[in-house]
């Protein structure tokens, strides 16, 4: 009777055991399956990202015709293929907004016209926002503006075509996304900076040829402490009749010779020379010393020659940074000299080099297939936030830069360019308003910049 209890939990034991198996197996199947299919989703979702990110699309001209029915023109400069399945109007005048299906394919490097839908009906009098939106969700959006009055006729509006560098001066400056210019306005900028154009090296003489020739002391020089025995003296000069010197007594003095105070900001290099004579002094009795701002450092020590007692030329190139101060100081420091010992200085001269910094703008964006024989020829530029300094636009008009505005602002610069635009093809520029002795850059925001043509035809 024992056994046959025991056969039957072992039997109990071995289907729990069992129970137990399959309930692991499947939790780790599902969750395996479930792995899996997650990890195709964002497969499928990476891929579906980076399709929307290579995507271009550029609206190059739109065109009303007489029945008020629009045409688009798109390039894609993109490398995949673009679907367009939407367009989007919004009319500004009564801000009703509708979407009409389309299915328009446009492939790298092409040129697609007529992007458009019968049922789509533009008023003469009435700004358009429009929208095209593509299969993999990407939205292009551009303005439409419509004639002044009533009647018939075409009007056009050909955004910039391309940014080049056709006439002098050479382009300087660059654009961050010059496509920005090219559909909009969107609050997508294209943000134009100075380049900098360095003129090179300028010296500046800061303490030009000082030969102690005048009232002691020269102006801004300073004995510190105050009546320490540096004097002008005749008795030993290189250039002219003085010189500065200090002489010993027992026991032994201390006192110092400084400059002025040197503003030597901006410089990229500082280029000192003087005379001096060491009438039988010892080491550390006579040391050129440079004031940091803070504190004075030992630069040489003039007493540990063995050439006393004649002239002798210093000079040196000093790049160290931490001297390129606004109140930087040169001092002739002579310490503990004893009677017989005798320190002069004489024809100092420190100049200041600087690296001259310039900051400037010019770059050229141009148009290659305008219709130019409308009635009414108008550029539009709607401008970002702009730099402290002038922006200025120019068109190019066959010979010559003539200013079609002197300052571009924030929002909407509007001007009739008909005198300029005489060709099918236009060209701009944009420049900075200060060309030379510009220390600052400066950066402009552009949204959108393109020709707006047409000729008013009555009804």
């Amino acid at each position: 009777m024992l056994k046959r209890r025991r056969g039957v939990s072992t039997l109990i034991g071995v289907a729990f055991f069992l129970l137990i198996f399959m309930t692991g197996f499947t939790y780790y199947a599902l969750t395996l399956q479930a792995r899996q299919r997650y990890d195709v989703v964002v497969q499928e979702m990476s891929e579906f990202d980076r399709g929307r990110f290579e995507e271009e699309l550029t609206v190059t001209d739109i065109t009303v015709t007489a029945l008020n029915k629009i045409n688009i023109t798109a390039v894609n400069p993109g490398s995949s293929s673009v679907h367009v399945v939407w367009i989007g109007i919004m009319n500004e005048a009564n801000n009703t907004q509708d979407y009409y299906d389309a299915d328009i394919y446009v492939k790298p490097a092409e040129t697609q016209t007529g992007i458009s839908n019968d049922s789509i009906t533009v008023y003469a009098d009435q700004t358009f926002i429009m929208h095209l939106v593509t299969e993999l969700g990407n939205i292009y959006t551009f303005t439409y503006f419509p004639d002044t009055g009533s009647g018939g006729g075409e009007t056009r509006y050909h955004y910039v075509d391309a940014f080049t560098d056709d006439y002098a001066p050479a382009a300087q400056g660059a654009p961050s996304f010059f496509s920005a210019q090219q559909y909009g306005p969107d609050g997508i900028m294209d943000v134009m900076t100075e380049a900098s154009t360095s003129t090179g090296l300028q010296n500046t003489t800061m303490i030009s040829g000082e030969s102690f020739e005048g009232i002691w002391s020269p102006a801004g020089w300073t004995e510190t402490p105050g009546d320490n025995n540096w004097n002008q003296e005749s008795d030993q000069a290189y250039d002219g009749i003085f010189s500065a010197d200090f002489d010993g007594q027992n026991p032994g003095r201390t006192g110092n010779l400084e400059t002025p105070d040197l503003d030597l900001t901006g410089a990229s290099s500082l280029y000192l020379e003087f005379w001096y004579r060491d009438d039988d002094l010892d080491p550390n009795e006579f040391m050129l010393e440079f004031f940091d701002g803070t504190t004075w450092d030992l630069i040489e020590d003039l007493g540990f020659t063995i050439q006393e007692d004649q002239w002798l030329h210093y000079s040196m190139n000093i790049s160290d940074p931490q001297y390129f101060i606004g109140n930087f100081r040169i001092r002739w420091n002579c310490d503990d000299v004893e009677n017989g010992e005798t320190a002069f200085l004489d024809l100092v001269t420190v100049t200041k080099e600087v690296l001259q910094t310039n900051y400037d703008l010019d770059l050229e964006v141009s148009w290659s297939d305008v219709a130019f024989n409308e009635d009414n020829e108008w550029l539009c530029i709607y401008g970002g936030v702009q730099g402290p300094e002038s922006l200025i636009v120019d068109a190019w008009d066959g010979g010559a830069w003539a200013t079609v505005f002197n300052d571009l602002q924030p929002g909407w610069n509007n001007a009739d360019v008909s005198t300029y635009l005489t060709s099918s093809t236009f060209t701009i520029r944009f420049r900075g308003g200060v060309a030379i002795g510009d220390t600052v850059q400066d950066s402009w925001e552009v949204d959108t910049t393109f020709l707006h043509v047409w000729t008013y035809t009555p009804p």
